[in-house]
């Protein structure tokens, strides 16, 4: 596979940012020539490098928090959980590999109690298992995966545009909007197959005046994600592995003390962080500039300052792949029945 240009990573870049302003400020912040800007971005969509999706916050949605899940089943369980879940309409990210499976839930009011989740868990049998849970009341996933500080890392861009970016917040003392407006904008990217005009044109810019509002108040957000499997290299390195990394919080002890940490004196920059009842499950790529594996022991002691129990799992980006791909839209169908926030 060719590696890509210079250029090709800078636009890249700029697309898996959020950028404020019209498409003459991506163009800005790229420091490419328009064509050059404009060719990229088509290639990069077309080819399925880039996808965009539309995000919701738990309360657009009718839901009451996030969960997100680590799991490591025994072979013989490994395909009734992947149907289990497949088939729950508030699943929206499953991936997996025949060892490890993640998944982000939504959830209702109906779910099960922590209780009686904890005892169908040990009916399960699961090798491993870990689960962060973000409350409305509580929110705490800081990075949903925001790949734009790894990919700047990699093409040696110094500076992020909007790492990093949680999962989307409502906004506190607006009514919400519509539901089917809601609705309409996070089905978006599913209503139609893209084609050369919609990809040019790129579709969030163009949207009615009513969802360019939910936009704005933080109702949702639109993020491009990239496809890492599909994702040619640059000069002649990519990433190879995702790491996920989890761990209880010592005494005294944050998440965000814990991704600062990182960030400035390792340059460890997570496409995921999320805690939620002491524990913390971080994401990560690798080979990256600057390695968890590699960069010496005072990467490791960094993270053992702040974190006990902790676990690794590793999974090749070619063989870890979504069954569910930020799938949204599996929300709206019962989004309407819940009571206003």
């Amino acid at each position: 596979m060719k590696s890509l240009t210079t250029s090709e990573g800078r636009v890249i870049a700029t697309l898996l940012a959020a950028v404020a302003g019209n498409e003459s400020a991506r163009l800005r912040v790229s420091g490419v020539p328009r064509t050059t800007y404009q060719a990229v971005r088509r290639r990069a969509f077309k080819s399925g490098w880039l996808y965009e999706r539309f995000v919701p916050s738990p309360e657009a949605v009718g839901a009451t928090g996030v969960s997100i899940e680590l799991v490591q089943p025994f072979a013989e369980r490994w395909a009734n959980l992947v149907r289990v879940w497949r088939r729950d309409p508030d699943t929206v990210v499953l991936q997996a590999s025949p060892e490890t499976l993640l998944r982000v839930t939504y959830l209702r009011d109906s779910k099960v109690s922590p209780a009686d989740l904890a005892q169908s868990r040990a009916g399960m049998s699961n090798r491993r298992w870990w689960e962060v849970r973000s409350s409305s009341d509580a929110p705490n996933i800081p990075i949903y995966f925001d790949f734009e500080a790894a990919w700047s890392r990699r093409i040696q861009q110094p500076t992020t545009v909007s790492y990093p970016m949680g999962l989307p917040k409502s906004p506190v003392g607006v009514g919400r909007p519509p539901q089917r407006d809601i609705d309409e904008l996070v089905s978006k990217p599913f209503a139609v197959e893209p084609d050369e005009g919609s990809v040019l044109r790129a579709r969030h810019l163009y949207l009615a005046r009513r969802q360019r509002k939910i936009l704005e108040l933080g109702w949702v957000a639109h993020r491009v994600l990239p496809s890492l499997p599909d994702l040619p290299p640059y000069r002649g390195g990519r990433a190879e592995r995702f790491v996920f990394l989890t761990g209880s919080l010592l005494a005294g002890k944050s998440l965000s003390e814990l991704l600062g940490r990182l960030a400035h004196a390792r340059q460890i920059t997570p496409f995921l962080a999320a805690s939620g009842g002491g524990r913390v499950l971080l994401g990560m790529l690798a080979p990256s500039p600057v390695r968890l594996a590699t960069a010496g022991a005072s990467a490791v002691e960094l993270v053992a300052e702040s974190l006990k129990e902790i676990e690794v799992v590793r999974e090749s980006v070619d063989t870890f792949l979504p069954v569910i791909d930020h799938r949204y839209d599996r929300l709206t169908d019962r989004a309407s029945d819940a009571p206003p926030k």
